[in-house]
């Protein structure tokens, strides 16, 4: 299915207001709220009133506009694999080719919650990186960036 990036120059989420906000989203019946959502406030679901809270760490509005990789990552069966290509990337590389070092890091098993709760560390304040994909059998080193 297709992937479409979105930016908002405003966004608000309770009384909270995000400027530059960018997020990744698809055609689907439903809206997913990301776990990003997590370091900026507290979240609450009252199911039985139907409501959702959102408490802020900081007040004011709550700058976003950090840019984003060329390669979407994700977590299955404890690999980190290939999840969102852009740009050249969709010509190297299929959704699913498992990621085996990150600048020549080799990459352990990892929890899925873990993960996207905090972050692939290998990639931590990187604009660039070498990464090594196995691309069914056949290894390939590439370089990533953020946009």
């Amino acid at each position: 299915s297709e992937i479409f990036r979105v930016r908002f120059s405003r966004l608000s989420i309770a009384a909270t207001r995000f400027t530059h906000a960018r997020a990744q989203t698809q055609r689907a019946p439903y809206s997913l709220l990301g776990v990003r959502l997590l370091r900026y406030g507290r979240v609450t679901v009252d199911y039985p009133k139907s409501r959702f809270y959102f408490e802020p760490f900081e007040s004011g509005p709550i700058e976003l506009a950090a840019t984003q990789w060329n390669l979407g990552i994700n977590v299955r069966d404890q690999a980190l694999v290939a999840a969102v290509l852009w740009d050249e990337l969709t010509e190297q590389l299929q959704p699913g080719d498992r990621i085996v070092s990150i600048d020549g890091q080799e990459i352990g098993q990892r929890d899925y919650c873990t993960t996207h709760l905090n972050g692939i560390r290998e990639l931590e304040g990187k604009e660039t990186a070498r990464v090594t994909v196995d691309c069914q059998g056949t290894l390939k080193t590439i370089l990533i960036h953020k946009r």
